[in-house]
């Protein structure tokens, strides 16, 4: 396992960003989990300590990515997070 991959948080989305054309990304943070978006949701072990409430009473949300077609319902990727 390659340094880079010890520190990776979620699966990488499959997106073609090495194209050579402009692209549109829309990032959202959402302040619960979407459990609708649950089949999109990918995680690695690195990201535990960003699910952990650490005292702070927050509480788990949701990090949604779309690549290019902002009118998708579903974002290429999801994960689970604690915004601290």
């Amino acid at each position: 396992m390659g340094q880079g991959e010890l520190h990776r948080i979620a699966v990488p989305a499959i997106a073609s960003l090495g194209d050579g054309l402009e692209h549109t990304v829309k990032i959202a943070y959402y302040p619960r989990v979407r459990m609708d978006l649950l089949p999109k949701f990918s995680a690695q072990p690195a990201l535990l300590p960003l699910l952990r409430d650490g005292g702070e009473s927050r509480r788990v949300g949701t990090l949604a990515v779309w690549f290019d077609d902002m009118d998708e319902q579903e974002p290429v990727i999801a994960l689970p997070l604690a915004i601290h």
